[in-house]
């Protein structure tokens, strides 16, 4: 069976089946396996059947009066006719009459019992005293039961699991099979009957082999009606070729049982094995249907400059945008994929004022948000068009604005295929993604002119886009360094409730600038918000909420780390940690797993970064002979990997740096070599972010120096210098053996880049650095400024006292006020400036 080819199931039963199938996939279904279900085994050779329920009773029946019951022989019911055996043959008696009757181990579970293991149940209770789903579970791989047959088992056992609730062959016991066995069974196994109880009222229960009128079943069920009231009581089917007669029916119906007669179906004529087999398969095919774990589908190659071929893959793309399943990050291998669909569209755009009506806009819309799930940043090849295409629609992000003052395009202009809203809501996220670009280059001039652009139709942004805004003007602020303007972006940012991750994105960032104690509050908020979400939501083919509190319960346990070195009781947190892991286990499931996207990063960064040569030639096995290979891929794969990650940061609000989590730190800083040649701001600003002195010395070297020219260095100065300085308050308060806040980064990895700059700075820049340095080393607070010890040695001092132009006071330099010395210098270092 296929997803294409859905099991027939007809009309009047496939509204129960989509029921029992929706509460399946969203985690709320159990089931319950009666005697009937066991009848479904594989039996090697000649080996007898397995029992049901009337069958033991007649068994029973010969053993106490010497032959089979007739047709006219009428018994009490079972558990009366065990308990009657008891009484005349004794315990030993009556167990060794169950062991004999169930042939278990003369048959292997069938296909069906790994079909229906198979399924991702809550749990799976059962009656009967065989073992086949316990020796099935072995072939299933989707799913994990833990074996529960004592009550005391319960509470070191994991969901889902199979529950014995009547004993287990050969030697769990008792089986409950007398009426006293029944009697008791509510004080001797409390731990069952509570765990059934709360299956009843948190899930939908679907009884399988089972007829329904089991004694304890109707205990349970009777104490959920008398408890709910009878109209509040939880659905419940009893699935299977049935043949119930109308008063049967009835009463499973006043009980609130729904009977689902598969026996309606065509073609099962009689055969229960087929039965259940198309019950199962249907449930199958239901959630085959509704996973999205493989988006997207593959499809074929259209690239042709053709407007009608622009036109199809458009909509093949918002097709899959639709159906995207909303993962914060796309997994890694789904991101693959994508990239391959989407790679060959980047490297030329369609000609915008060629496409009809509005094609570009859509075309420049989808491309983007494909871009941003691929975790790639907008080339300079797209930017042009990006820009034309903005600057055409933008008088319509007015919502005042009428699709009569859009200008005309192509051929066809009056075919507009988009209404205003819908145009509205592509421009704002296409010069979104601008704005983005822009920080990332350090066009500070057309991020500026966007920001105002987006700041004048602030209103009528989408709560979403508000949010993302607001993340990017604090982004901003951390490119630029500006601590106070960073402060100010994140004080500003409204607080939406409704947002619980951009909260979290929000409080990513208060812990990147030291702030650990808000950012935890926040973070605890905003898991608490989507995990109330989710109880309202169930997870099926919308994997947005479960992706939210993966990273989320990441953030948090990152964030409260540091928290512990203060903390003199840290066993909420490693409570906490504990409930993260087994929560981690469940999320895997829909491919929401952080810790691998970052293990993934890590293998691919933390090595020095390979060359591909255009052609390589390596010696074959013959002597004289070469193979030669030529590589014709148009991308640098390495600096693709290190614009992954950096954006894999954002988009997760995962901070750089984090006292005691170092994996993004290590991980971020091989990107630096990988981005600097293409993205030379985007890799200085990160380079401040992880501070890391190492680094430095890796970008800032004689070679990347011969590159630039002095105007740049000579921004670069003012840049850092004037980062100082708006940070001093921070950096006074700050402990440089901690790095408590931003201040104190800034204090440690800026002078060690000051001291490579001021090499091929000009004599202004030098003179603003030799005064800097004079005012800090009069400072109370020098000690915190840990790379400056290298600014001012001797050669350097001298070349920027060279330059000065007017006489001042001599000032001392001692050597023990940097934390970090360099062998054989020596030990007092005089710079007389005159």
């Amino acid at each position: 069976m296929t997803e294409a080819s859905p099991p027939q199931i007809p009309e009047e039963l496939r509204p129960y089946l989509d029921t029992i199938a929706d509460r399946l996939l969203s985690g709320h279904a159990a089931v319950m396996i009666g005697a009937g279900f066991s009848k479904n085994a594989a039996p090697p050779g000649s080996a007898p059947d397995f029992p049901d329920w009337s069958q033991l009773g007649d068994l029973f029946y010969q053993r106490l009066h010497g032959r089979v019951p007739g047709p006219k022989d009428r018994y009490l019911q079972v558990p009366t006719l065990a308990h009657r055996f008891e009484a005349a043959f004794g315990r030993p008696a009556l167990d060794r009459m169950l062991l004999d009757a169930i042939p278990d181990l003369q048959h292997e579970p069938s296909a069906l019992h790994a079909a229906l293991l198979d399924l991702p149940w809550s749990d799976v209770f059962t009656t009967n005293y065989d073992t086949l789903l316990e020796r099935a579970r072995r072939s299933v791989i989707s799913q994990r039961y833990d074996v529960v047959l004592k009550p005391d088992d319960l509470g070191h056992s994991n969901r889902p699991r199979i529950v014995k609730l009547h004993g287990s062959l050969p030697s769990e016991r008792p089986f409950i099979i007398t009426d006293e066995d029944y009697r008791r069974y509510p004080q001797d196994f409390a731990p069952f009957v509570n765990a059934v109880r709360q299956t009843l009222l948190e899930n939908t229960l679907c009884l399988v082999g089972f007829s329904g009128d089991d004694p304890n079943f109707l205990q349970w069920v009777g104490w959920i009606r008398d408890n709910l009231g009878p109209q509040n009581v939880p659905k419940m089917y009893v699935v299977g070729l049935l043949d119930l007669s109308p008063s049967q029916r009835t009463l499973l119906e006043q009980r609130n049982i729904i009977p689902v007669d598969l026996s309606e179906c065509p073609g099962n004529a009689g055969d229960h094995h087929q039965a259940l087999r198309r019950f199962l398969d249907y449930l199958e095919s239901r959630r085959a249907a509704d996973s999205q774990l493989d988006w997207p589908e593959a499809s074929p190659d259209t690239r042709s400059d053709d407007t009608r071929d622009v036109r199809q893959i458009v909509d093949r793309w918002r097709d899959q945008r639709r159906r995207y399943p909303g993962w914060i990050v796309l997994p890694e291998d789904l991101r693959r994929s994508l990239w391959r669909e989407t790679s060959h569209w980047t490297r030329e755009m369609p000609a915008g004022d060629t496409l009809p009506g509005t094609l570009d806009l859509e075309f420049a819309f989808e491309l983007t948000w494909r871009m941003d799930k691929c975790l790639c940043p907008i080339f300079d090849n797209q930017v042009q068009f990006l820009e034309a295409t903005t600057e055409r629609y933008w008088p319509l992000a007015d919502p005042d604005a009428s699709l009569e003052s859009l200008p005309p395009n192509g051929t066809g202009a009056d075919a507009t295929t988009l209404t205003s809203p819908a145009i509205r809501r592509r421009c704002h996220y296409v010069l979104l993604s601008m704005l983005r670009y822009y920080r990332e280059e350090g066009l500070s001039a057309k991020w500026n002119d966007a920001c105002k652009r987006l700041l004048a139709i602030r209103p009528v942004l989408s709560p979403e886009d508000e949010a993302r805004f607001c993340y990017e003007r604090a982004l901003f602020a951390l490119f630029a360094l500006s601590l106070e303007q960073l402060k100010t972006r994140l004080a500003d940012w409204p607080r939406n409730d409704a947002l619980p991750f951009w909260t979290a994105k929000r409080a990513g960032l208060l812990a990147e600038i030291g702030r650990l104690t808000e950012a935890r509050r926040l973070l605890e908020h905003s898991l608490n918000a989507i995990r109330a979400k989710l109880n309202l939501t169930p997870t099926r083919a919308d994997y947005t909420l479960v992706s939210q509190e993966s990273f989320v319960m990441y953030l948090l346990q990152a964030v409260r780390l540091p928290l512990t070195f203060t903390t003199p009781d840290d066993s909420d947190i490693r409570r906490q940690r504990r409930e993260f892991r087994e929560r981690w286990h469940v999320l895997k499931q829909y491919k929401c797993d952080p810790w691998q996207e970052l293990e993934t990063f890590e293998h691919s960064l933390q090595r020095p970064p390979t060359t591909t040569l255009d052609t390589t030639k390596r010696p074959a096995f013959d002597i004289g002979w070469s193979i030669r290979t030529s590589n014709m891929g148009p991308w640098n794969t390495e600096a693709l990997a290190a614009y992954n990650f950096l954006r894999f940061c954002e988009d997760a609000g995962i901070p750089f740096r984090l006292p005691g989590c170092t994996i993004a730190t290590k991980t971020a800083a091989g990107t630096l070599r990988r981005i600097a040649e293409y993205s030379s701001y985007w890799a200085l600003a990160t380079l401040v972010r992880i501070d890391d002195t190492k680094a430095v010395d890796e970008i800032f070297d004689r070679f990347s120096l011969a590159r630039m020219n002095t105007p740049t260095v000579d921004g670069l100065i003012d840049r850092y210098l004037e980062s100082l300085r708006l940070a001093a308050p921070d950096i006074t308060a700050g402990d440089r053996r901690r790095d408590e806040n931003f201040g104190t980064l800034l204090a440690g990895v800026l002078p060690e880049i000051l001291s490579r700059l001021c090499c091929k700075c000009s004599r202004v820049s030098r003179e603003k650095l030799l005064d800097w340095l004079v005012d800090v080393y009069r400072s109370d607070h020098k000690s915190n400024y840990r790379g400056i010890g290298h600014v001012w040695t001797p050669p350097r001092v001298q070349a920027l006292s060279a330059f000065r132009r007017s006489p001042v006071s001599t000032v001392e330099f001692r050597r023990s006020d940097s934390p970090r010395q360099r062998s054989g210098s020596p030990a007092l270092a005089r710079a007389s400036v005159e």
